[in-house]
């Protein structure tokens, strides 16, 4: 994405950003992020556009982040985001005269997602998310001890500042 938009104060402040990355992609590391569109009229300018300069990866996190994430943005086609979605980030930053230049890229579908971060952040570990009994398990064991925790010392301790109290006392577990 370009590296003038102005995320982290406007359009950021419901995304946790887990990590984020300046890159400057070679033809062929950008060939290979775009490999879905190989074959397409768009796939040549994709390459040549994202190899053009400097970008801003990002790993954003939060609860429906793919979806968050897409309403943020707004349609891949600038005009088309310009006309319905005037206050979207493609229609603000976007170039309507380059439907390639819509100014940020984000991940279609979780699976999307996990290859997207290993793209960029090789490093990361993407541990799939807790649902249904796993996730309840999680809470009884590992979450809820400490917050009972937390809260029965609150009621004893009665601190000025209760969060900053709470936040210590689950850095410590």
């Amino acid at each position: 994405m370009s590296l003038d938009i102005p995320l982290q104060d406007t359009y950021l402040p419901t995304f946790l950003p887990d990590e984020k990355r300046h890159v400057t992609l070679t033809p062929e590391q950008a060939s290979e992020f775009y490999q879905e569109q190989e074959g397409t009229p768009l796939f040549p300018l994709l390459v040549t556009y994202m190899s053009s300069g400097r970008l801003v990866a990002l790993c954003l996190m939060r609860r429906d982040a793919i979806s968050g994430w897409k309403a943020l943005m707004g349609p891949a086609n600038t005009i088309e985001a310009r006309q319905y979605y005037p206050f979207s980030l493609r229609a603000r930053f976007g170039d309507p005269n380059h439907q390639h230049k819509n100014a940020l890229h984000g991940s279609d579908s979780a699976e999307s997602a996990v290859r997207e971060i290993h793209f960029f952040f090789p490093e990361m570990m993407v541990e799939p998310l807790l649902t249904g009994t796993a996730l309840a398990e999680y809470l009884a064991t590992s979450v809820n001890p400490t917050l009972m925790q937390g809260l029965a010392q609150l009621c004893k301790v009665k601190p000025v500042d209760p969060v900053v109290m709470v936040g210590r006392l689950a850095a410590n577990e």
